[in-house]
Parts: C-alpha cells; structure tokens; sequence
C-alpha cells in the first residue's frame, strides 16, 4: 500500500526538518537519475514503513514527478502495509502544510484501488482487477 501527501510550498528541507522530529531519526538524502532533481529524502520506520520526500517538478527538464497533483511543490510517498492510517493519523496533525492525495492499494481479492481525499472525503476514482478483467474509472 502507498500513499501519496503533498506540500504546495516548496521548502523541501523544512518538509525534511518536520518529518524528522516527527519520527525522531534522520532522513538520508539519496541520489537518483529517475527522481525529479535526482535528490530524494528516505526514511525507513523499525515496522519496515518507507518514507520517501521529493520535489515534484524538475525544472530543469521541466517534468512532473506527479502530473495529477502539479499544484504539489513537494511530495512525500508512505510505502506500509498495516500501519497506514496510523502514520496517516500522525502526519496529518503532526506536519506543518502536510494534505493526504491518493492511497494506492492491492485488495486480498486481486483489484488494485486508488483513492483520492475528494472534498474531504476518501474517493475511490480507479478500481481495476488485476487479471484484467474489468476496469472502472470512477468520477468523483
């Protein structure tokens, strides 16, 4: 399960800043060729969470790491199995400028969901089988 956050001002360090405190631990900063700006902040929690902090524009090649979200200056990707609407509950109260986007996820019965935070509320906006069968794109 993946979920995606977003920050509109683009202070990518104080983002970084409040995460750690947050979790008490630093992020490390990693390099990348497929990462916007080929910096990106990672921190893994003791449950095996990863927390990925990254640009989401590249203006130098002037690509979006997330084109659905491009009012999104910074994103933060939360990659957990049992522990996502606990870390949700943390980082919502707990992280100056943070919004929830879109919670990615794979369901014991083999349909992939994605759902977006709609006026507040989670949405499902795609729900596919993963054997193809059917695919319905929902239009909140």
């Amino acid at each position: 399960m993946t979920d995606l956050y977003g920050f509109r001002a683009g202070e990518i360090q104080a983002h970084r800043a409040r995460l750690e405190r947050l979790f008490s631990r630093p992020m490390e900063i990693h390099e990348s060729s497929y990462v916007l700006e080929e910096e990106y902040y990672l921190l893994n929690l003791p449950g095996g969470e990863r927390l990925k902090l990254q640009q989401n524009h590249d203006a130098a090649e002037g690509d979006w790491a997330e084109d659905d979200f491009k009012e999104m200056a910074v994103l933060l990707f939360v990659e957990a199995r049992d522990r996502a609407e606990e870390l949700r509950r943390m980082l919502i109260p707990g992280v100056e400028g943070i919004e929830f986007l879109q919670r990615e996820l794979c369901t014991s019965d083999r349909r992939f969901l994605r759902i977006r935070s709609v006026g507040g509320r989670d949405t499902v906006v795609l729900e596919k089988d993963l054997a193809d069968r059917d695919l319905a794109v929902r239009h909140p």
